[in-house]
């Protein structure tokens, strides 16, 4: 998901630079040459201008041994729809460098997100990546917005996991690998405890990811003593409305409301400090 991040930031620095490239050769097909100078280029894009030069941009454009190979021809063709889009036109003409970021948002999600060659050739190069495009396009667009991102060449682009910025706070990693683990290792009393009550469904009828969402949710709950229980379970039924089917919503969360309730008279799990918030 990482490198896919990092692929479509090099996508759309090269469909710039196509651009650029064109009207430099006097190739622009509705602004006349002797207008072209008075006129923004995308290379003056706050936005691109930033990732040309980022430092950890270029890093990881190396790491992830990312080239124009493959994508030469979807890069001219998407360059080709922008440049005769009515978004460019009011770009080149605007002296407004506040809204650069929200242009290129616009481009992105209007051209190039879910291009259907560009989507060919990235499941080409990875089975996962047709599905993880339309989830890397959100975190994409969400980064676009924040314009304080580029005003550093130095400025780190986003990893895989945000950076820790309490030096006795938990990590995203280290929350990552925990849950997962406990989820693995307590898998056969969550599932039983689910089983339980399903109602008239049996467990290997149940989508796979549901089950999954609600053994992580069993699994957070109960180990996880400073998140409140409430916070817990809506963030279990958002991943259901995002991986799952359209009823998942309301199936898992009435079987999770079931689930929580049991542990609770168990005595299961008791909530601490920033736990105790929101759990009545």
């Amino acid at each position: 998901m990482h490198e896919l991040f990092i692929r479509n930031l090099f996508i759309i620095v090269k469909i710039a630079d196509t651009i650029d490239d064109r009207h430099e050769t006097g190739k622009q097909k509705f602004i006349r040459s002797d207008e072209s100078e008075s006129l923004k280029r995308l290379s003056e894009n706050i936005a691109i201008a930033h990732f040309k030069t980022n430092t950890d941009y270029q890093h990881l454009i190396g790491s992830y041994k990312i080239n124009i190979s493959g994508f030469e021809d979807i890069v001219k063709i998407i360059a080709r729809n922008i440049e005769e889009s009515k978004e460019y036109t009011e770009f080149r003409n605007s002296t407004n460098k506040n809204n650069d970021s929200g242009f290129l948002r616009l481009i992105y999600k209007n051209y190039i997100y879910t291009d259907p060659h560009l989507m060919s050739v990235l499941e080409e190069m990875n089975i996962h990546w047709a599905n993880d495009q339309y989830y890397m396009g959100i975190a994409l667009m969400s980064y676009l917005k924040k314009d304080s991102f580029f005003n550093s060449e130095n400025q780190s682009l986003p990893g895989v996991f945000k950076p820790v910025e309490l030096e006795d706070a938990e990590s995203d990693e280290e929350f990552v690998k925990l849950l997962f683990t406990k989820t693995i290792l307590n898998r056969n009393e969550y599932e039983e405890r689910i089983s339980q009550y399903l109602e008239n469904w049996e467990p290997d009828r149940i989508a796979l990811t549901d089950m999954i969402i609600m053994r992580m949710a069993c699994a957070e709950i109960i180990q996880f003593n400073q998140i409140p229980v409430k916070v817990s379970l809506n963030e279990y039924i958002e991943l259901t409305k995002i991986f799952s089917t359209p009823k998942s919503k309301i199936f898992v969360n009435g079987v999770l409301d079931k689930v929580i309730s049991h542990f609770q008279r168990e005595g299961r799990f008791e909530k601490i400090g920033r736990g105790l918030q929101d759990n009545s």
